[in-house]
């Protein structure tokens, strides 16, 4: 999740910045959360694919929490734990 702060606060910065004026904003660390959030997001989307190719009548719990794992690797390490890992409704 961290990632995500530090690209949302990049974010929030740029906004009225002139584009050669974003590009000197961008710095390592935002550079490597990018990269991070790219894999998580390509790792969920290659798990959630893959079980909803097979089509079968699998328990899709262990497979949503598969991608949960993807994207969300603090949630899932409290759920392997046998902690609560507070999960909300997310409007859309």
């Amino acid at each position: 999740m961290e990632q995500i702060k530090i690209l949302e606060e990049m974010i929030e910065k740029s906004k009225d910045l002139r584009e050669e004026d974003f590009y000197k904003l961008i710095g390592i660390k935002q550079l490597q959360a990018i990269a991070s959030v790219l894999k998580q997001y390509k790792e969920a989307y290659v798990k959630a694919n893959n079980y909803l190719y097979f089509n079968d009548s699998a328990d899709y719990e262990v497979a949503l929490w598969e991608v949960i794992r993807s994207l969300r690797p603090d949630l899932a390490k409290k759920w392997d734990n046998g902690e609560e890992p507070d999960l909300k409704y997310i409007e859309e």
